[in-house]
């Protein structure tokens, strides 16, 4: 993830009034799968507080979506 566009991006919707709900930059790696579900539960939790979702993908992978 570009953690400097995402955070820059944040940064602009804040100053803007706009609410952050999650920030997921702040999070490093989870090392378990309870860090792991507890990213994921608060990620959940943040999206249904939302009234908009903007979705940043890695920069670093290639994204596919198959619909078939």
């Amino acid at each position: 993830m570009n953690k400097e566009i995402v955070n820059e991006t944040i940064k602009q919707l804040d100053d803007k009034g706009f609410t952050n709900t999650y920030k997921c930059t702040l999070n490093d790696k989870a090392s378990n799968e309870t860090e792991l579900k507890n990213i994921g539960q608060a990620e959940f939790q943040a999206v249904k507080k939302s009234d908009v979702l903007l979705l940043f993908y890695p920069e670093e992978k290639e994204h596919i979506l198959n619909w078939e």
